[in-house]
């Protein structure tokens, strides 16, 4: 039985230890090259959100992250532009980038990235509570023939089946 009692506490512990709230940063990977052939070195960034593939409104304030590694014409960044820029809209990145060593202006790189999936799912975090449900009586016909009404939402008289 002691033994039992372990394993259930320690079951729940490690389940409590998994419950973290899901956060608004995400990984972004690209490619980068320098005269077309695939960059290596240390390079500072510029990342962007914006609401449409050109013009349009910038989200948030911009991220810049310094001295990222690049090999081989590959990256890996975290992103984080806070909880209110993705509700369900669609986003685009820009993506500006210099060498790790200088302190010069920022290149864009064009066009702007598409953002799916992932961080536009944040918005499921948000509550949304979804589309209204029947008003009314719903009425149920299961395949044996007998008629079930149920008052939608719960209330008013007990159900009656016909």
């Amino acid at each position: 039985m002691f033994k039992h009692l372990i394993a259930l506490t320690i079951l729940i512990a490690s389940a409590s230890a998994c419950a973290v709230p899901v956060g608004t940063q995400f990984s972004y990977q690209g490619r980068l090259e320098d005269n077309q052939v695939p960059a290596t070195g240390l390079y500072d960034f510029e990342f962007r959100l914006f609401d449409a593939l050109s013009g349009g409104t910038q989200i948030g304030l911009p991220l810049q992250l310094n001295d990222i590694p690049v090999e081989d014409g590959t990256f890996s960044v975290e992103l984080d532009f806070g909880a209110g820029a993705f509700g369900g809209q669609a986003r685009w990145l820009a993506v500006a980038v210099r060498e790790g060593v200088s302190s010069g202006s920022y290149e864009a790189l064009n066009p702007r990235q598409a953002l799916t999936a992932a961080p536009v799912a944040q918005f499921a975090l948000s509550g949304n509570p979804g589309p209204q449900g029947p008003s009314g009586v719903v009425q149920i016909v299961p395949v044996d023939g007998v008629t079930a009404q149920i008052p939608a939402g719960g209330s008013g008289a007990p159900w009656v089946f016909v």
